[in-house]
C-alpha cells in the first residue's frame, strides 16, 4: 500500500496552526533553542526495571526534559484493560499521580513514547491548555510533545513495528507485532518535525534525526524538509529569529546525566520530586570486558587453511594435503586469536586495551570500576555503581 509522503494542503495549515498556538502559549524557546531528545543511551542512561520505581525513574527523566523537574508525582502500576494505557489523577492536596498499565512497561520503546505524550499532556494542564474536545486535545498533546522536544521518539511510537522469533526444536518462528500511540499519523509527526529542523538549522541535528527516525517517519521527514524548504510556512519566518547561533552548541551533558537515588521500599509507590534529587554529573567509571578473539581468529585460520589445503591437493593429488592445511590453519588463528584477546574498556565509544580490570582506561580517562560480563551489562554495572556511592 502506497502512502502519501506528505500531509494534504488542508493538513498542513491546520498543523502549523496548532504549532503555532502551541509555541505561544509559552513552547516557543524549547522548540527553537531546547534540546531535542534522542531514543539512546546518552538520553536515557538509567538502568531500570519494569515496574514502578523503575518508571518512576524515567518518568523523572522526561519531566526534566519538558522543564517540569519541580513537578513532584508518583507512579501506579494496573493490570491491563482496554479502556487506556495511562491516565494522569491530581488529588484535591494537588498530589500527581501517573497510572499506567504493567503490560506498557515490557516494551523500553513504546514506555519511553508513551511517558514522552503523558508528560506533553501533563504540560498542557499545569499551563491551563487543556482543550475540552478530547480529539482536539489528543491532536494538541502529539503537537506539543514536538514542541517540548519528544518529536523523534514520538513519530516512532505513532506506528512501531516489532519482529520476535526463536528454534522450537526443528522449528523456526516469528511473531510481528504492531502498536500505535497518539493521535497524528507519522506522515504529521515528520511534517512538524521537518519545520523544527528547518528554524534550527543545525545540519548536525538535522542528519541526526534523519538517523533516529524509523524507515516510514523517516520517508516522509525527508519529503517534509524538501518541501519546506522550498516553500517555508510562515510560521517559520518569525522562529528563525528566536534561534542564536549560540543555541547550536549548547551543551547538555548535565541535563543527561544519570540519577543517583535511594532506592524504594518494596510495595511502596515509586515517588519521586525531581528537584530534590542529585544529578551525579561527571565521575562516573568505565568497566572492563574480556575480549576472547581466539575462535575468530581460529575461523579465519580455518579458512585459510582451506584455500591452501585445496590449492596443495590439487598440486599433490591427494587429500592428505587438504587435512594438513586446515589443521594449520585452525592452528595458527588459534593461537594469534589467544595473543589477541584480553581486557579492553566496555565503552563502545572507546574499547581501549587494558592491563588488569582496574586503574585508569588510557583511552577514556575514566577509572576502571571492575570486570563485568558482558559489554551489554555496562549501563546496568554504572547504576549498580553510582546506587552504591548514593548509600555511602
Amino acid at each position: 500500500m502506497t502512502v502519501d509522503k506528505l500531509p494534504t494542503p488542508d493538513d498542513q495549515v491546520a498543523l502549523c496552526t496548532a504549532f503555532a498556538d502551541v509555541l505561544a502559549s509559552g513552547a516557543a524557546d524549547q522548540a527553537v533553542n531546547g534540546p531535542l531528545i534522542w531514543p539512546d543511551d546518552e538520553w536515557f542512561p538509567d538502568a531500570v526495571e519494569p515496574d514502578e520505581d523503575g518508571v518512576a525513574v524515567l518518568l523523572l527523566r522526561v519531566l526534566g526534559y519538558a522543564g517540569l523537574d519541580d513537578v513532584e508525582v508518583s507512579v501506579r502500576l494496573f493490570d491491563h484493560n482496554e479502556d487506556a494505557l495511562a491516565w494522569w489523577t491530581v488529588s484535591d492536596d494537588d498530589e500527581v499521580e501517573l497510572w499506567i498499565d504493567a503490560e506498557a512497561t515490557e516494551d523500553a520503546d513504546r514506555l519511553v513514547g508513551l511517558l514522552c505524550r503523558m508528560v506533553a499532556g501533563l504540560w498542557r494542564l499545569l499551563h491551563d491548555l487543556h482543550e475540552d474536545d478530547d480529539d482536539d486535545e489528543q491532536r494538541l498533546i502529539d503537537v506539543t510533545g514536538v514542541a517540548l522536544g519528544f518529536g523523534a521518539i514520538l513519530a516512532n511510537a505513532a506506528d512501531l513495528t516489532r519482529t520476535t522469533g526463536g528454534l522450537d526444536g526443528r522449528w523456526a518462528w516469528s511473531t510481528l507485532t504492531r502498536s500505535s500511540l497518539g493521535a497524528l499519523h507519522p506522515v504529521q509527526f515528520a511534517y512538524l518535525l521537518a519545520i523544527q529542523c528547518h528554524v534550527r538549522d543545525d545540519p548536525a541535528e538535522t542528519k541526526r534525526m534523519r538517523g533516529f527516525l524509523e524507515s516510514n517517519p523517516r520517508a516522509a521527514f525527508d519529503a517534509a524538509r524538501r518541501s519546506v524548504t522550498a516553500a517555508p510556512p510562515a510560521i517559520s519566518a518569525g522562529l528563525i529569529r528566536r534561534r542564536p547561533r549560540a543555541a547550536c552548541e549548547a551543551d547538555w551533558s548535565a541535563l543527561k546525566a544519570p540519577y543517583a537515588f535511594e532506592p524504594i521500599a518494596a510495595g511502596d509507590a515509586a515517588s519521586f520530586a525531581a528537584a530534590d534529587v542529585e544529578s551525579a554529573v561527571g565521575g562516573a567509571p568505565t568497566f572492563a570486558v574480556w575480549r576472547n578473539q581466539t575462535w575468530t581468529w581460529a575461523g579465519l585460520g580455518g579458512g585459510v587453511g582451506v584455500l591452501g589445503g585445496l590449492a596443495g591437493a590439487a598440486i599433490a593429488a591427494t587429500p592428505v594435503v587438504l587435512g594438513l592445511g586446515i589443521a594449520a590453519g585452525l592452528g595458527g588463528g588459534w593461537a594469534v586469536g589467544r595473543q589477541r584477546s584480553g581486557w579492553v574498556c566496555a565503552d563502545p565509544d572507546c574499547e581501549a586495551g587494558l592491563d588488569e580490570p582496574d586503574g585508569t582506561c588510557p583511552g577514556c580517562g575514566r577509572a576502571v570500576a571492575g570486570a563485568i560480563a558482558r559489554a551489554d551489562d555496562r549501563l546496568d554495572a554504572e547504576d549498580r555503581w553510582r546506587r552504591e556511592r548514593a548509600s555511602d
